[in-house]
């Protein structure tokens, strides 16, 4: 025990004896014994603190790496965010730029086209039938549509009576209005 072998125990024994009354020695050994188990239970403290320390420690060491991979996540997460902003403001103008140019295409549709015959003073184009022949210039009989003459619709008919009132005009497109306008201030 200790690295003490028999023969050096028993001349520490001797020596005991030799310098200690047989009555003191077991007061003696019980402070020695309660020396000891002090200084253990002191060193055990120690090597827990140590121990608890190095626990700290790596408890420190993970925590500031779970803190340090949550920051790399959140600037991925952030990364991502900008790319998906940026993806989705490319697609809004790409959306916009559709809308505005079937907004123009719309436009130029009912704007009258270039190179389309000129219509005269009545609202007819040149070269196209008049309204009451048909297409070989004979005129019409009264209930006879023209071939070219687009179909009527059913309230139309009604109004087609001797004495009933015109029916109403479709809405002219805003070009014509203009063109109407411009017309007749110069007239």
């Amino acid at each position: 025990m200790f690295g003490i072998g028999p023969t050096e125990f028993i001349i520490i024994a001797v020596l005991a004896l030799m310098l200690f009354s047989p009555r003191e020695l077991p007061k003696i050994l019980r402070s020695a014994a309660k020396f000891w188990g002090s200084l253990r239970n002191t060193a055990d403290e120690f090597r827990d603190a140590i121990m608890n320390e190095e626990e700290m420690h790596d408890l420190r060491g993970m925590l500031k790496g779970g803190a340090n991979e949550f920051k790399r996540a959140e600037a991925a997460a952030r990364r991502e965010l900008m790319k998906a902003r940026m993806e989705m403001q490319k697609a809004q103008n790409k959306l916009l730029k559709t809308v505005k140019a079937a907004e123009e295409s719309k436009r130029a549709e009912l704007a009258p086209a270039e190179g389309a015959p000129a219509t005269d003073g009545a609202g007819t184009r040149e070269g196209a039938p008049t309204p009451g022949a048909n297409d070989d210039g004979a005129p019409r009989t009264s209930g006879e549509p023209a071939a070219s003459d687009p179909p009527t619709p059913a309230g139309a008919i009604a109004s087609a009576r001797p004495g009933a009132p015109e029916p109403a005009s479709p809405p002219s497109p805003p070009a014509v209005v203009a063109a109407e306008k411009v017309d007749q201030g110069a007239a």
